[in-house]
């Protein structure tokens, strides 16, 4: 009987030590996600940053070919494909020595379809917001230039009535 309840108590210790064990991975797994929403913010952050500043060159020069480089701006952007291998490297040596096994590896250091989905709608919430500046850019930049034409044409008019006048 005595043997029988030390196996118990051994097996008991086993079942809380494998909990213990399942709650740290979980932890850790938390913590790298957090870790890696945060570089994709970061990601995205930083080239809105770019896309402002462009958009501010753009404004600030008068002629058509600023526009050019905010055109290509959207082609130029990495794709979340090329994104999400950059942090599978750094989240992989990121992980403790101890933690390290092949099948460990490959489900943490994949994004889940959900958080490249919210990276998808960050970026072009990102590229409609700069769209809209360019596009409130584009109608002032008409508008002087209708103006412009109107009072060429005005001018022209009073031109043309002077000399009919003068003959």
């Amino acid at each position: 009987k005595k043997k029988k309840k030390k196996k118990k108590k051994k097996k008991k210790k086993k079942k809380k030590k494998k909990k213990k064990k399942k709650k740290k991975k979980k932890k850790k797994k938390k913590k790298k996600k957090k870790k890696k929403k945060k570089k994709i913010e970061l990601w995205i952050s930083t080239r809105c940053l770019r896309a402002q500043d462009q958009l501010l060159l753009a404004a600030r020069s008068p002629s058509l070919h600023a526009r050019q480089p905010l055109l290509n701006c959207s082609r130029s952007q990495p794709t979340l494909g090329t994104m999400s291998t950059t942090q599978d490297t750094n989240s992989t040596s990121q992980l403790t020595s101890g933690a390290r096994s092949g099948s460990q590896d490959a489900t943490n250091t994949t994004m889940t379809t959900e958080e490249t989905l919210r990276a998808k709608i960050k970026l072009l919430e990102c590229q409609l917001q700069v769209c809209k500046e360019e596009n409130a850019r584009l109608r002032k930049v008409s508008k002087i230039e209708a103006e412009f034409a109107e009072n060429v044409r005005l001018a022209l008019e009073v031109r043309d009535l002077k000399l009919a006048w003068m003959d």
